[in-house]
């Protein structure tokens, strides 16, 4: 996953071609798993590495408002 100065996100699925982009505000990516979904971002420095927890909106959010996860993603 990856941020550029004009609000895109890439977010690149390793060991699939498949890349998606997506659109930012401060703190929510929009659409990111489903349409009409924003999900909160954050980013945490925990031992000197730098990692972006991210809300997984999927089904359960949608049809149910349950946030069923987070994924945790390092910056490499």
């Amino acid at each position: 996953m990856s941020f550029d100065k004009y609000g895109n996100v890439l977010v690149n699925y390793k060991g699939n071609n498949y890349s998606n982009n997506r659109k930012d505000t401060k703190d929510y990516i929009i659409d990111l798993i489903l349409p009409d979904t924003l999900s909160k971002y954050i980013y945490q420095s925990i031992n000197g590495k730098n990692y972006i927890i991210v809300e997984w909106q999927s089904g359960d959010y949608v049809f149910g408002k349950v946030i069923n996860g987070y994924y945790v993603l390092e910056k490499e």
